[in-house]
């Protein structure tokens, strides 16, 4: 079955409208953006960012919170994400770099099967994405 945030949403119920952004580094002009908009809709709704580095990632400081957490490579990404996800009340994660996709798209479920929904493709996509240039 393909995933759905739409049918997901309607599954397990209203989503908690907090957003995270992660990997945020310099992305400065998208956590801005996401933080109009969100709070557009819901004026209480929180965008927060992760970076393994946020001392070094300007954006952070244009989010309600940045988080530091592993490595993408680290086998406690998945979890300290979850974590985060949970203790803030997050319903939604944006990735931003490609190192992070394959994990988060092979962990759909995991994050599905909580209320929150992921902004990443299939993982049979971004398998053909990442090596089709090889």
């Amino acid at each position: 079955m393909q995933y759905n945030p739409v049918l997901q949403l309607l599954t397990y119920g209203v989503m908690w409208h907090n957003i995270l952004i992660t990997s945020c580094g310099k992305r400065v002009a998208l956590t801005i953006s996401v933080k109009k908009t969100l709070t557009s809709f819901f004026p209480e709704g929180k965008v927060f960012t992760s970076d393994a580095c946020p001392e070094y990632a300007p954006a952070g400081y244009f989010s309600d919170k940045c988080f530091q957490v592993p490595r993408v490579t680290s086998e406690d990404y998945i979890d300290t994400l979850l974590d985060i996800c949970f203790k803030y009340k997050v319903g939604l994660i944006i990735p931003t770099i490609d190192t992070e996709l394959a994990i988060l798209a092979r962990n759909k479920d995991v994050f599905a099967k909580h209320g929150i929904a992921l902004i990443v493709s299939d993982i049979s996509f971004i398998n053909i994405i990442r090596y089709a240039y090889e």
